[in-house]
């Protein structure tokens, strides 16, 4: 077995309902890209206010997203070799956590979100994620019962997430900011004040 995959796996999840298990890995470029992007744009093609005809991410940006060394790609791989879930994590921000459509309702993505975190917490006291209220009250509910909450912050949305968005609803979104603190922070990071 490759060392760097014996490395990589953070943790194991199994659904007893369903018998499958699920590890998370770090993405590399040597991982299914094929399969990341298939995951992630069924997961967001989901969404009513999103444009059908363009999708949530392309081979290139996911190249350039894995490049990048401040990001983290973490997917969920089935005991099959089938990736179906994916979450990035950019120094203390999580985003594109997706799970695919056969594998919703599982618990997969409390799974990723906790495996997110738990990298995070390494360095930071906080994690911060970004939701759109006007379409996503179900998944501002969903984080908040993963222990995040909102303290009021908005921010407009990127044009890229914009272009990804029905033109009709351009002038009503913005982003949430939702933070968690790392419940236990390590005495040498707490000392440090990182947030």
């Amino acid at each position: 077995m490759n060392i760097m995959f014996l490395l990589c796996i953070l943790s194991c999840f199994c659904n007893i309902q369903t018998h499958e298990c699920f590890f998370i890995e770090r993405a590399n470029l040597h991982s299914n890209l094929d399969q990341i992007i298939s995951t992630v744009n069924l997961a967001y093609q989901r969404q009513p206010f999103n444009r059908t005809d363009f999708p949530r991410i392309t081979l290139p940006a996911l190249i350039a997203l894995l490049q990048n060394e401040e990001n983290q790609l973490f997917i969920a791989v089935s005991e099959n070799n089938e990736i179906c879930g994916t979450i990035l994590l950019h120094e203390s921000e999580i985003s594109l956590l997706s799970v695919h459509p056969r594998c919703q309702g599982q618990g997969l993505g409390l799974f990723l979100l906790h495996s997110a975190e738990q990298e995070a917490f390494k360095n930071y006291n906080t994690v911060f994620l970004k939701v759109i209220p006007l379409f996503q009250e179900n998944l501002i509910r969903f984080y908040e019962s993963a222990g995040y909450k909102s303290f009021g912050e908005y921010e407009p949305l990127s044009q890229e997430k914009l272009d990804r968005i029905q033109e009709r609803y351009h002038s009503e979104v913005f982003a949430l900011i939702m933070r968690k603190e790392n419940p236990s922070p390590p005495p040498e990071t707490a000392a440090q004040g990182k947030n």
